[in-house]
């Protein structure tokens, strides 16, 4: 929106809303309650909104991505398929399989769901040697 109005700040699923069966409502409730505290540390003014949407714009991107990916598994999903979604859906597989094993991996898994960790987590060497060996 060009012109947000002044005075409103949408949070929770009024701003943003995934599907309730990967239980991320309240993780990204949190995620915009601190993206709100920051914009306000500078002071209440017209640039409000625009620092607060800048702030959840990271967090959401993430979560529709870990999201979509499982979401599109379903022929009933609408909605533009990203060009990587079948690599997409082969990581998630090796990253579930290991994750029955493996603990930290396990961890990791549960903190990427509930956008408490970044998905680029899986990245690190250590986790990509985990998965490659498995």
């Amino acid at each position: 929106m060009e012109n947000f109005p002044l005075g409103l700040i949408p949070l929770g699923e009024a701003l943003t809303s995934f599907n309730p069966m990967y239980g991320q409502g309240m993780s990204l409730a949190a995620g915009q309650a601190l993206s709100l505290r920051l914009a306000v540390k500078g002071g209440i003014d017209t640039t409000l909104s625009t620092k607060y949407f800048e702030g959840c714009h990271t967090q959401n991107s993430v979560g529709w991505s870990v999201m979509e990916t499982r979401d599109f598994a379903h022929d009933c999903t609408s909605g533009d398929r990203p060009t990587d979604l079948e690599a997409r859906w082969e990581t998630a597989r090796s990253i579930r399989r290991l994750a029955n094993i493996d603990p930290e991996v396990h961890a990791l898994s549960v903190r990427v769901t509930h956008l408490l960790e970044s998905p680029l987590e899986f990245t690190r060497p250590d986790i990509l040697k985990k998965i490659n060996d498995f």
